[in-house]
């Protein structure tokens, strides 16, 4: 957040309430209220500019805001729908209706989001974290609280005979952010790559025009949003800025090159300063298990 200011971006930074104290659908509640709280007067009150607003998650922040946006699209298609006389609401539509329209944004990024979290429950369980535990995170509902599979379900409804179905997905699409990216490191030991993957499959298979994705080689999970800020070589950071303010989208499988796509070294590079000296970083990274 703070490197994202220094370059000229204004941040603002929720958090949301955590488990066991609550689960999943609050979550989702706490970013929709954080999102609800910045309207379009308050960003020109303090220099933002309403018509470039960029959400923005890392991990389990991914997945949730991506949920958020799926559940608030999906509730305004439905009462849409049943407003004009439609059928009742299709099975994918959430566990949990949202409380409010969703936020009107430019675009949206995912970094290394488990966005399936039925996938990612044994993926957990080597990790130490019971299955158990996963499903009472996720209400006891993996499939409804996963972003890909939300969106398998709306392209298998597209395709519906009947009209009312698919008029339901196509609305979906339309209500999302226009320009969808993902980021993610290729040697995530957390989160596996190919959650990324499938989930730009499924977007592009629900007719979004706009879905970008750059892989990083030699990437763990927490590389991008670590241990490469600490060490002032900041790919990720370049990549965002360059998105966020010039609009441009990394190249699809960056392949761990040191320029952002669009960042020229030199004057146009983002502040990224050396935050720890190489030799304890490197230690660190032997005893990080991500």
């Amino acid at each position: 957040g703070n490197t994202l200011s220094e370059n000229g971006v204004l941040v603002v930074v929720p958090d949301y309430r955590n488990f066991p104290q609550v689960a999943v659908n609050e979550m989702v509640d706490d970013v929709e209220l954080a999102l609800s709280f910045i309207s379009d007067q308050l960003l020109k009150e303090v220099g933002g500019d309403p018509d470039n607003v960029t959400l923005i998650g890392q991990s389990a922040g991914a997945h949730l805001s991506l949920l958020y946006l799926l559940r608030t699209c999906i509730t305004t298609a439905v009462h849409t729908v049943k407003s004009r006389g439609g059928s009742a609401a299709p099975s994918w539509a959430v566990s949990k209706p949202a409380a409010s329209p969703p936020r009107r944004l430019k675009r949206w990024v995912g970094i290394s989001g488990p966005y399936d979290m039925t996938a990612m429950l044994p993926v957990m369980h080597k990790k130490g974290l019971h299955r158990r535990l996963i499903t009472a995170l996720m209400g006891h509902d993996c499939p409804l609280n996963s972003p890909t599979h939300l969106v398998h379900s709306l392209v298998e409804s597209a395709s519906s005979n009947d009209p009312w179905r698919a008029s339901c997905a196509a609305m979906v699409a339309s209500l999302l952010p226009p320009s969808m990216h993902l980021f993610h490191g290729m040697e995530d030991a957390s989160v596996p790559v190919g959650m990324s993957r499938e989930l730009a499959d499924a977007l592009r298979g629900l007719g979004l025009a706009e879905v970008h994705e750059a892989y990083y080689e030699k990437k763990s999970h927490t590389d991008p949003i670590l241990e490469d800020p600490i060490s002032g070589r900041d790919v990720l950071m370049q990549d965002l800025l360059c998105l966020v303010m010039k609009g441009k989208a990394s190249a699809v499988n960056r392949q761990g090159s040191e320029d952002a796509a669009g960042v020229e070294a030199g004057a146009d590079a983002p502040y990224c300063p050396q935050l720890l000296p190489g030799v304890m970083l490197r230690l660190a990274k032997l005893a990080n298990p991500f």
